[in-house]
C-alpha cells in the first residue's frame, strides 16, 4: 500500500501542465493533509454517551469484553442489539466505542 504522499506524487503526475515546484508542493501538501483529514474522521471512534449512530445503522463497536472486544451491532430504538442466530437480541456488556462501516457507501 502506497503511503499519503506517494499518492499525492502519483496524482500529481497525472496532470500534464505544471507552473512550479511551489505549485506542486502546495498541491501535495494540501492533497496529503485532506486525505489525513478524512482518514481520521473514519477511523475515530465515537463515544456512545455523547453521540449515537442513526436508527437501525449497523455499527462497529468495542465492547467491555475481554473474549470479544470488537462486535458488529445494529443500534435500534434507543438499544443496541446483536446478531445471534436466529435473530437480534441485546448486547450483554458495555458499548465503550463505536463507529459506523463505511463499505457500502
Amino acid at each position: 500500500m502506497k503511503t499519503i504522499e506517494e499518492r499525492a506524487n502519483a496524482a500529481w503526475s497525472d496532470y500534464e501542465y505544471r507552473e512550479g515546484e511551489l505549485y506542486s508542493t502546495c498541491f501535495i501538501d494540501g492533497f496529503s493533509a485532506g486525505a489525513q483529514s478524512e482518514r481520521d474522521e473514519l477511523t475515530r471512534w465515537r463515544d456512545p454517551k455523547k453521540e449515537l449512530p442513526e436508527n437501525r445503522q449497523l455499527v462497529l463497536c468495542k465492547t467491555s469484553d475481554k473474549e470479544l472486544p470488537f462486535v458488529v451491532v445494529k443500534y435500534d430504538r434507543s438499544g443496541w442489539w446483536v446478531y445471534v442466530y436466529p435473530g437480534w437480541t441485546g448486547i450483554g456488556h458495555k458499548i465503550i466505542g463505536w463507529r459506523p462501516i463505511h463499505e457500502n457507501e
